[in-house]
């Protein structure tokens, strides 16, 4: 049969890990041993796990994408694996990488919002996404605190929700597309503010080859262009120009009933 090297290479590192062991010779001559006990006979010889491993990385050194194998010789070192045949074994590294879409968001990232007090400020902030098994997380740096939460998708959108400030809700959503690795993310806010405002607004989130550590929390004059990032697009201090544009605030009735809408603006 035909198999993608790079596809038998991480089979086989994952059957070496799983083993405690190396890629050295003895050690796959270690690992072929315990893989012939686990399916109850000598399937595979001396060396051979070794020679294969070796097979598949000069296949990829020199960007083949097929090398024929044996197919009972996989299936035993899938069985070590705990695996069934290559169709399970697939499925589960499927699931375990996760949304692609979701995928090609890790990385580092500059949350923009305009300052919801109305006073003319945009407010930058580190955001950083990144995958632990299939699961998605994005961590956002505040000024004074950081909010985690997992990252999910529908359909077209991105969306979170950070709850572990006892004080503030966070909610976050931004439109995808079809994009792959998109360099600019638009949506929108909403949650409490410090105060315990209803507060919502449009956000930008941008790509940033940045490095995490270097990141900081930015407040931003819009009305002095000589203070302005030069890493940052002229474009997005136009796009959050307009404060009616950009920032929405609950208000607050005194009675929590319809007569406080005779008496809030």
């Amino acid at each position: 049969m035909k198999i993608d090297p790079k596809e038998m290479k991480a089979i086989i590192e994952a059957a070496a890990h799983q083993a405690g062991l190396g890629f050295g010779g003895k050690d796959f001559d270690e690992l072929s041993s315990l893989i012939n006990a686990a399916v109850g006979r000598d399937i595979l010889g001396d060396r051979y796990l070794y020679a294969f491993y070796k097979k598949c990385e000069l296949a990829l050194k020199q960007d083949q994408k097929e090398v024929g194998l044996n197919e009972n010789y996989l299936n035993a070192v899938l069985k070590y694996l705990g695996f069934l045949n290559l169709k399970a074994y697939r499925q589960k590294a499927a699931e375990q990488q996760g949304d692609p879409r979701l995928a090609g968001l890790k990385g580092n990232w500059y949350s923009i919002v305009r300052q919801n007090s109305g006073l003319p400020y945009l407010l930058v902030a580190p955001v950083h996404i990144w995958q632990e098994g299939a699961t998605f997380w994005i961590k956002l740096v505040g000024p004074s605190a950081q909010y985690v939460a997992k990252l999910a998708r529908k359909e077209n959108a991105i969306f979170t929700t950070f709850l572990n400030d006892q004080y503030k809700v966070i909610n976050l959503i931004f439109h995808i597309g079809g994009a792959t690795r998109p360099q600019l993310l638009m949506g929108v806010f909403s949650g409490l503010s410090t105060s315990g405002d209803t507060i919502a607004g449009r956000e930008l989130l941008l790509r940033t080859d940045h490095d995490e550590a270097a990141m900081n929390h930015l407040r931003i004059p819009l009305e002095d262009p000589e203070q302005w990032p030069d890493w940052l697009d002229g474009r997005i201090f136009g796009y959050f120009e307009d404060h009616y544009k950009n920032c929405l605030k609950g208000s607050r009735g005194p009675t929590f009933s319809l007569d406080d809408l005779d008496v809030v603006a």
